[in-house]
């Protein structure tokens, strides 16, 4: 018998105590972020909404048939000193590899440590930058498991202080025994880039949330 789920539910990896993870709900830092990308990361996340929607009511019909269900949800938002910011990037990147649910493929966990670390080498480069990146593990065969992760971040410069704030989304699980992953509507390809788009918007709305959106 089938069971029923959300993706509403919340199994985390905690962030390792190195990592300062903080609140920027009405701080100047969070005020600072959202006020010089508020509006790209809101027109980003229009860009997805309908692939959101439509993977949303997909997705609550296969985590019926799933078990060990896990949802990412860390943030962090931090003002860094310029001395400081390479053992920052460093202690996020950990604590974001960290938080990968167990099961995901390693060659899959590899992948995205190689496209963190070109990314916070990229954005060190910048005076500000949104990025964002997505670890989408999709297993087809009967009990597989799968992971669709999305970190979406955001950092300027100022003087001699980096700020920073990222937010992880997603969810992961494994089919209940009896079960595969039925791509439904959509063919498989299609389907991972739906779940893409829909992992981008959980991860968007998750970094306002961290910044004081309303």
């Amino acid at each position: 018998a089938s069971k029923s789920a959300s993706v509403s539910v919340s199994v985390s990896v905690s962030a390792p105590a190195s990592a300062s993870v903080s609140s920027a709900i009405h701080s100047p830092m969070g005020s600072h972020l959202l006020q010089s990308n508020q509006s790209q990361i809101l027109t980003c996340r229009s860009h997805v909404q309908a692939d959101h929607d439509a993977v949303e009511d997909w997705l609550q019909a296969e985590l019926a048939n799933g078990e060990s269900i896990a949802s990412l949800n860390n943030q962090a938002v931090d003002s860094i000193e310029k001395e400081n910011w390479k053992d920052y990037c460093d202690q996020i990147k950990e604590m974001m590899v960290a938080n990968i649910p167990p099961g995901t493929p390693q060659s899959k966990v590899n992948e995205t440590k190689d496209k963190m670390n070109k990314l916070f080498k990229r954005i060190s480069l910048t005076s500000a930058s949104k990025q964002e990146i997505e670890l989408i593990d999709l297993n087809f065969e009967e009990e597989g498991h799968q992971t669709v992760a999305g970190w979406a971040m955001v950092f300027s410069k100022e003087g001699d202080t980096r700020h920073f704030a990222f937010a992880e989304a997603g969810c992961a699980w494994k089919m209940q025994e009896g079960y595969h992953l039925s791509s439904g509507e959509w063919s498989n390809v299609e389907l991972i880039q739906k779940a893409k788009n829909w992992v981008q918007h959980k991860a968007y709305s998750s970094l306002l949330g961290a910044l004081g959106y309303p």
